[in-house]
């Protein structure tokens, strides 16, 4: 049975929801060899985990969009668009990725 939620827990979810949508209009200029890191909230992919760090690889002039079955209009990468390219290490691998990269912060300095 579905459950449903509190006025608590439904101020709480409007809260961390508008957060997410503000950081996600957040644009940043991101250059190769940059370091970033997954906004809080918008992390949608296994690696990196949150706060471990990537370096951009790559910016993409135009976007990729991912066509695999898999990515059906349910899939939270079903259309997203892919402009940066970045270098994560996965264990001792080093993989490059691409990313929304409204989905990241530069990681200060």
């Amino acid at each position: 049975m579905a459950r449903t939620l509190t006025p608590e827990e439904t101020r709480a979810l409007n809260r961390k929801l508008i957060r997410a949508f503000e950081s996600m209009l957040t644009k940043n200029s991101f250059k190769p060899g940059q370091v970033v890191r997954w906004k809080q909230g918008l992390k949608n992919k296994g690696v990196p985990e949150y706060n471990q760090p990537a370096i951009v690889w790559e910016i993409l002039a135009k976007p990729l969009f991912d066509s695999s079955r898999a990515h059906v209009a349910a899939s939270p990468n079903f259309h997203e668009p892919l402009d940066m390219v970045l270098g994560v290490m996965d264990g001792d691998e080093f993989l490059l990725l691409h990313y929304d990269s409204r989905r990241f912060e530069p990681i200060p300095q």
